[in-house]
């Protein structure tokens, strides 16, 4: 008994001084988790013929046991955001979002189930708004298309595509989708429209026929712009009976016009140097297209020769001045009288009408026959310059003038250097002998030079409705030219002045250094819109790298600056998609050297419904999201459990669990070991051998 009781005393002992361990296998299962997301925008409102998400409650409650046997489901509902919820308060949710950002809910839902989710159930109609970059997807996406293509009606127009730059009377061709719903057989008119002034005008009507029920079909159109600038065009489909949205029947879009040339119409009344020197200037423009007419014979001319005899041809009156005035864009008049060539007040109110309503340019420069001089009193032209005419004060002034520019920044006199260097230029220019002495300008108008010594305006100018207006007292402006060539230098400061000149008169859109080009007439909250800026190509021949910044601030809201990308060496763009609605301002800044040019636009941008621009269910963007995601697409009405349970994984997880068990550590073993010890010792003392 002794020795059993010390070997048990020892072997506990030996036990509790090795600390054994013992490893426990523990396993458990656990179904597949499976995130559930139900799309609650207000697209889902719409009937066709049921409410969107009214059948996709239905669907859920039909097959929610069985969808929570099989998985652990997480519900959440999404519009422009993302939240998780309970069944329950699922089945009462309303179709109330503003915006449905896909995409962005099936990251959020991810990142807000704890445990990995196999696979996401995606219940929407497809209307993503604004579309954002398909993302990649570690789940598989089982998407579900609710709404039905053919159930509603609707017409939409999408993607107008189309050149967003076009010359004057040379027409440019558009495409337009028409997004159809419910109008299988019907004809609709395609209406193209032009703002004037605050109407717009019909300029083409084009007949549309929608030969399927539901789908997309392409058009095409072409536009005549008549006239250079920023033209503004409305593509329309008139709201038919039961359309579900109203506001996705009309495309607004402008057109940047151009002149492939300027066409500039050029009549001198007798040869002259200043006429021969101007003359090659135009000619030698590749941007202008010169007609001209230099009058050799006046009738106070005498020649021994009958007229049927005289090689030279008669002065085309009514071919100028009714037929073909409307094609020009400039009509220079030197040292011209009208009266003496068969030509009427009614041909010269032909002239007021080209400049004020057809938006045309007129220069009348000095000389015997012009100004009062050439009988212009009480005409059309007289109401049309920017100087009075008083027979009593004008004369033709032989001496030197002394040319003192007003404004050396102005357009006209700019030549791309600093405000300092300009102005020496143009004080350091060769004299101009002779001058027509004009005297005061009109209310309104402008003097860009003077005479320096008799403050006669040498040239004045000013807008005239659409036209514009200068008037020059200068004789020789060709002595700039030949004046420059004389002291070895370059005639740059001549061949700008004109130039800039006819393009100032002619409204020319190059003729801005920086130039912000907006191709929208209409702006919506929530849609991304493209921004051009052109800057003049002479600002940069010297500037490898400009300082061009372009911001865009809402009212009393902070400023924002936009990325510009480059689109050629003086072409920029810039994406922008306004978050807001009511006025903004576009703001465009060059530097180049000490001088900073500037433009700014404002526009206007409105609250659309982009959950209704566009009311048609997308299957397209679905089909992509499952595809690339490697899920399945189905539509509601193909829905079936059986779709998740044949392609997700529909097992128990099993998960293995090892823990490790300490064997030393129970206090009853320590309880054993004392016990063994005080029994053995008790036998001892009892057989007496303590």
């Amino acid at each position: 008994a002794y020795i059993a009781l010390r070997g048990a005393a020892f072997i506990i002992f030996c036990w509790l001084i090795l600390e054994p361990t013992a490893r426990i296998l523990s396993r458990s299962s656990e179904n597949p988790a499976l995130s559930v997301l139900v799309d609650v925008s207000k697209s889902m409102a719409i009937h066709d013929p049921e409410e969107r998400l009214a059948r996709v409650k239905q669907v859920l409650k039909s097959v929610r046991g069985e969808l929570e046997d099989n998985f652990d489901v997480s519900y959440f509902e999404f519009a422009e955001y993302c939240s998780k919820t309970d069944f329950k308060d699922l089945m009462a949710a309303l179709p109330a979002g503003e915006k449905t950002d896909i995409r962005g809910a099936i990251e959020r839902s991810s990142r807000e189930t704890k445990k990995s989710a196999p696979a996401v159930l995606l219940f929407t109609d497809g209307i993503e708004n604004p579309e954002s970059p398909a993302a990649s997807s570690d789940v598989p996406i089982y998407s579900v298309l609710v709404g039905k293509k053919g159930g509603l009606k609707d017409i939409a127009l999408k993607d107008l595509r189309g050149s967003d730059f076009a010359f004057k009377n040379r027409p440019v061709e558009f495409k337009i989708s028409v997004i159809n719903s419910g109008y299988q057989g019907k004809r609709a008119p395609l209406i193209i429209k032009e703002k004037k002034g605050q109407s717009w005008s019909d300029v083409q009507i084009k007949d549309v026929q929608f030969s399927e029920a539901s789908g997309i079909q392409e058009f095409t159109f072409k536009i005549v712009p008549p006239a250079p600038g920023l033209a503004e065009y409305r593509a329309e489909i008139p709201v038919q009976d039961g359309e579900i949205s109203k506001s996705n029947n009309t495309v607004d879009f402008k057109l940047d016009v151009g002149r492939e040339k300027i066409r500039v119409l050029y009549l001198c009344g007798q040869p002259s140097p200043e006429y021969a020197f101007l003359r090659q200037l135009l000619k030698s423009d590749p941007s202008i297209e010169l007609v001209s007419f230099v009058i050799l014979r006046n009738p106070e001319n005498v020649v021994p020769v009958p007229d049927e005899q005289l090689s030279l041809i008669p002065f085309p009156t009514n071919d100028i001045f009714v037929r073909t005035l409307a094609d020009f864009d400039l009509l220079i008049f030197e040292n011209f009288s009208y009266s003496r060539f068969g030509i009427l007040p009614s041909h010269l109110e032909n002239i007021e009408r080209f400049v004020e309503e057809k938006g045309g340019g007129f220069v009348m420069i000095g000389g015997e026959n012009s100004y009062s001089k050439g009988g212009y009193i009480g005409t059309a032209i007289e109401r049309l310059l920017p100087v009075n005419l008083d027979p009593s004060q004008e004369e033709i002034v032989p001496e030197n003038a002394g040319f003192k520019v007003m404004d050396a920044q102005n357009t006209v006199f700019d030549l791309g250097e600093t405000p300092e260097k300009n102005e020496k230029v143009w004080a350091d220019m060769p004299p101009l002998n002779g001058y027509h002495r004009l005297t005061r300008v009109k209310a309104g108008a402008s003097i860009l030079a003077s005479g320096r010594n008799s403050g006669s305006p040498l040239i004045s100018a000013w807008q005239k409705k659409k036209g514009r207006v200068m008037a020059l007292g200068t004789l020789s402006t060709w002595q700039w030219a030949l004046g420059l060539s004389e002291r070895g230098m370059s005639q740059s400061p001549y061949t700008q002045f004109w130039r800039r000149a006819i393009r100032w008169l002619t409204a020319s859109q190059d003729s801005k250094p920086v130039r912000i080009i907006l191709y929208d007439s209409q702006f919506s909250a929530g849609k991304k819109y493209s921004i051009r800026l052109l800057i003049q190509p002479d600002l940069l021949k010297n500037e490898e790298t400009p300082e061009l910044e372009l911001s865009v601030q809402s009212q009393g809201g902070p400023s924002q600056n936009l990325t510009l990308t480059a689109s050629g060496k003086n072409d920029f763009r810039a994406d922008w998609t306004p978050e807001r609605e009511g006025e903004h301002l576009l703001k465009a800044s060059l530097k180049v050297k000490s001088k900073r040019y500037s433009d700014v636009r404002s526009c206007e941008v409105k609250a659309i419904d982009l959950e209704l621009d566009n009311p048609i269910p997308n299957s397209e963007i679905l089909k992509s999201i499952s595809s690339g995601s490697g899920g399945v697409f189905c539509e509601l009405d193909n829905f079936n459990l059986e779709l998740l349970k044949a392609n997700v994984k529909n097992q128990q997880i099993s998960n293995s669990e090892v823990r490790e068990k300490a064997l030393w550590n129970s206090p009853w073993l320590m309880v054993l070991l004392v016990s063994c010890l005080l029994a053995e010792w008790g036998l001892r003392r009892y057989y007496g051998e303590i």
